[in-house]
């Protein structure tokens, strides 16, 4: 499974700093057949607030970010 953060799609277009760019329409593609994991970094209340369907919520506020990240 790859990762979605922030709009960047970990996947076919490597560039030199590790992460895969990807237009719209083709992460669009990478969630629908879940090839990919949508993050959502925002805090709980912004999340609650709308979020992609199926994103999960990792907030970057929190101290355990990175362990949470880490684990995906």
């Amino acid at each position: 499974m790859r990762l979605l953060l922030g709009g960047i799609a970990l996947a076919d277009d490597k560039k030199s700093d590790g992460a895969t760019h990807v237009d719209p329409n083709a992460a669009e593609k990478l969630v629908k057949e879940g090839k990919v994991t949508v993050v959502d970094v925002r805090t709980i209340n912004e999340y609650k607030q709308g979020h992609i369907a199926g994103a999960k919520n990792i907030d970057f506020t929190e101290n355990d970010f990175e362990e949470k990240v880490g684990k995906l």
